[in-house]
C-alpha cells in the first residue's frame, strides 16, 4: 500500500512494478496510472481582513464562505449546536464563548472527504451601572457610569462633559439621559440616567385682610416638595 501526500501533475501518478527472475538475471516491469483526486475543504470567516471578521462581539450575523475544492456535499458545525448543509451559510452566536467551525466535505462520485476547522470568539457584551440623581434647581448631580473604556452621554444640555464616565450634570429642568458604553472590544451596551429637578414654589402674595377671630383658607401647588 502507499498514501498519497501530494497531488501529482495532472493529477495522475505513474506506478510502475518490476518483477525480477530469481536469478536476477531477467527483469519484467509493467506500469499503470493512478489518478490521485485533489478534494480540499476551505471556508472564510467573513472576510478574513479585519480582526472582526472572526472576533467581536454578540448579535452579528456572520458569513461562512466556502472556497472547497472537488466537492459537491458540504456539512457545517458552527460549535454551539447548529448545523447546515448549505454550501455558504450564515450563522449568529447569541452567547459569548470560543466557537470550533467545522466544515466537512465529500465528493460523493470517488468518495474523498476532508474537513476543516476554525475558530470564531464571540465577545460578551460589557456590564455596566449608571447612577443617577435628584437636585435643586441650580444645584448640581453627578452621574456615573462604569464597565466601559469609552462613554458617550446624551443629550449633551446640562453635561459639563459628554465623554467622562461621571459628568456633572446641572440642567434646568427634569431631564433622561443616555450614555453609550463601549468597552476594549468594542462591544456596547447602552444605559439611562434620570435627573429629577426640584423647582421652586411658586411666589405667593396675599392680599386678603381678616379680623381677629376670622379664618382663611391657605392653598399652594404641589410641585413635589413638602409644605411647611
Amino acid at each position: 500500500t502507499h498514501v498519497f501526500n501530494h497531488h501529482p501533475t495532472n493529477g495522475q501518478a505513474a506506478v510502475t512494478l518490476v518483477f525480477w527472475s530469481n536469478d536476477s538475471s531477467c527483469a519484467k516491469t509493467a506500469t499503470h496510472n493512478v489518478s490521485v483526486y485533489q478534494v480540499i475543504a476551505d471556508f472564510n470567516r467573513n472576510n478574513e481582513i479585519a480582526k472582526a471578521d472572526t472576533a467581536h462581539c454578540l448579535n452579528i450575523l456572520d458569513s461562512f464562505t466556502n472556497n472547497s475544492q472537488s466537492a459537491n456535499t458540504w456539512a457545517w458545525n458552527f460549535g454551539d449546536g447548529s448545523s447546515s448543509n448549505v454550501q455558504s451559510p450564515t450563522h449568529m452566536y447569541n452567547t459569548p464563548g470560543t466557537y470550533s467551525v467545522q466544515l466537512s466535505i465529500l465528493n460523493s462520485q470517488i468518495g474523498c472527504v476532508d474537513t476543516l476547522l476554525k475558530k470564531m470568539i464571540i465577545f460578551p457584551d460589557p456590564i455596566i451601572t449608571v447612577i443617577d440623581g435628584d437636585t435643586c434647581l441650580g444645584k448640581s448631580v453627578q452621574l456615573s457610569s462604569t464597565g466601559g473604556a469609552t462613554y458617550n452621554w446624551t443629550p449633551a444640555t446640562g453635561l459639563n462633559s459628554t465623554t467622562a464616565p461621571n459628568p456633572i450634570a446641572t440642567p434646568v429642568i427634569t431631564t433622561d439621559y443616555s450614555v453609550l458604553v463601549t468597552d476594549s472590544n468594542g462591544c456596547t451596551k447602552t444605559g439611562n440616567a434620570h435627573v429629577y429637578i426640584q423647582q421652586p414654589p411658586t411666589h405667593i402674595t396675599w392680599d386678603t385682610t381678616i379680623i381677629i377671630g376670622q379664618g382663611v383658607v391657605l392653598s399652594a401647588a404641589n410641585q413635589g416638595g413638602s409644605f411647611h
